[in-house]
């Protein structure tokens, strides 16, 4: 945020179950999917009066972008989409629904640890998930940790909701807005995958591949995912 606040307005909003506001319990029923908070942010920005902005989001939050960008396309300048788990550009091929089924495996792992209460074992399965490893879980500050403990109600709907297939090949390959597509260079197959067939399905998309990073991307090499960012603004700023 202190880099792009350097020559943009930067507002970081969190989901509406998403730390600091209010978690429901793990028996509650509720929405968890693309489309709502999509909506939620198309309030935001309307209640703030904004007009139009840049949209970037990170995993769970690009498909809120990309849901955002098909919805309503008049309210987005650009889109910047660190690894969005859109299933549909990867299913329909051996290879891609090896990946899926991988992928869901590895995720009813982490649900099944949440009903026994395992919730550190929850989390570090969920890296392994997505990270291909746990050992960020270690590594990062305390209260980083914390974060990610207190977002696992949500964290447990996504997984159990699987709405990482509610967006069409169809919606994505209609989408005009400029988009940096990044990947991390050890991001799991998967989610790779999913970032290379974006790039082939919208027209109007570059791929960059974020060095020494896997799919904590911002978090793991914040320097150079600036400087892709920073980049990518600039010459949109500029046409």
């Amino acid at each position: 945020m202190d880099t792009l606040s350097q020559n943009h307005r930067v507002i970081a909003i969190s989901r509406r179950y998403a730390w600091p506001n209010r978690q429901p319990a793990s028996d509650d029923s509720f929405d968890c999917t693309v489309a709502l908070h999509s909506k939620d942010l198309v309030a935001f920005m309307k209640t703030l009066d904004l007009p139009s902005a840049h949209l970037m989001g990170h995993s769970y939050g690009a498909m809120i972008a990309l849901r955002t960008a098909i919805d309503q396309p008049d309210l987005v300048k650009s889109l910047v989409l660190g690894e969005p788990a859109v299933e549909t550009m990867i299913s329909g091929t051996v290879k891609g629904d090896s990946l899926i089924a991988d992928f869901r495996s590895s995720a009813n792992v982490a649900v099944s640890l949440y009903k026994e209460g395992k919730n550190e074992e929850t989390v570090r399965q969920f890296l392994k998930t997505v990270l291909g490893s746990d050992e960020a879980y270690d590594i990062v500050p305390q209260a980083v940790r914390n974060g990610w403990l207190q977002n696992l109600v949500e964290g447990i709907c996504i997984s159990e909701t699987q709405d990482l297939a509610s967006i069409s090949r169809e919606d994505l390959r209609q989408i005009e807005t400029p988009t940096l597509l990044i990947k991390g260079e050890y991001s799991p197959a998967y989610l790779a995958l999913a970032s290379d067939s974006l790039n082939v399905a919208m027209p109007n998309s570059e791929l960059k591949l974020l060095p020494n990073a896997s799919h904590g991307l911002q978090g793991e090499n914040p320097s150079q995912f600036n400087k892709l960012v920073v980049s990518f603004l600039n010459d949109i700023d500029i046409d």
